[in-house]
């Protein structure tokens, strides 16, 4: 008897986390990801000063035809700042919390809201 895989074993494969498939970054280095921050996402700030013995990064990145998806999850308290640019972004928290500053306006995320940041 021939055996066929069912689509529940093939999901049950998938990765966890949104975006697994298209790791940038899996690293315990703050220096890495500040490098990676500035050179690839345009960051002008990073600090994560405050529990730096926790900080821990994964970040998934895939550029479709019309628009970049990312995820990044820390391990710790982290501030990010993006230089100006033309581009919208749209923050989605997917567990813990995150403030969102952007033209003055600040946005406190807790899992499940989301806000979006132009410029």
């Amino acid at each position: 008897m021939e055996s066929t895989e069912s689509n529940d074993t093939a999901h049950s494969r998938r990765p966890a986390r949104p975006l697994d498939r298209f790791c940038v970054i899996d690293s315990e280095s703050a220096a890495e990801y500040r490098d990676l921050l500035s050179s690839k996402f345009n960051a002008s700030k990073f600090d994560c000063s405050r529990n730096p013995r926790e900080f821990r990064v994964r970040t998934n990145y895939v550029q479709l035809a019309a628009m970049g998806l990312g995820y990044c999850d820390h391990g710790t308290a982290c501030e990010i700042e993006f230089r100006a640019s033309d581009i919208v972004r749209h923050f989605i928290c997917t567990g813990g919390r995150s403030e969102i500053q952007t033209s003055g306006k600040s946005s406190l995320l807790a899992d499940g809201d989301s806000c979006t940041a132009d410029g």
